[in-house]
């Protein structure tokens, strides 16, 4: 896989040894590979009260996710202020169902 990770055999792993939550804080390549595999049923956004300029770096690197149907809905299930800041609580809706993803690799088990 040219020196890359594959994700869902790491998460298989993890789920044998009875890891059934993962939280993962990463950079946009990280968290736009688990986005596009499918991997992740729920994201903990914390938002700034900035506007920043078009060329900076974006939370995700989807470069696959070229088509309006290609998107990835939410389902917002919660929403706080912290100070300034803003965090959201939200869960991946995909065609094919996050949990089921999970239980595909780990069994009757849930991946956050």
């Amino acid at each position: 896989m040219h020196g890359r990770v594959d994700l869902t055999e790491v998460l298989r792993e993890l789920g044998k040894q009875q890891i059934n939550d993962v939280l993962v804080e990463a950079g946009r390549h990280l968290a736009g590979s688990l986005l596009s595999a499918g991997l992740v049923d729920e994201l903990v956004i914390y938002q700034a009260p900035h506007i920043m300029g078009s060329e900076t770096r974006g939370m995700f690197e989807t470069p696959d996710w070229l088509k309006l149907e290609q998107r990835l809905d939410l389902d917002i299930i919660d929403v706080r202020k912290f100070g300034r800041d803003t965090r959201i609580i939200a869960r991946t809706i995909a065609q094919r169902d996050a949990q089921d993803v999970a239980r595909n690799i780990t069994g009757p088990s849930r991946i956050n």
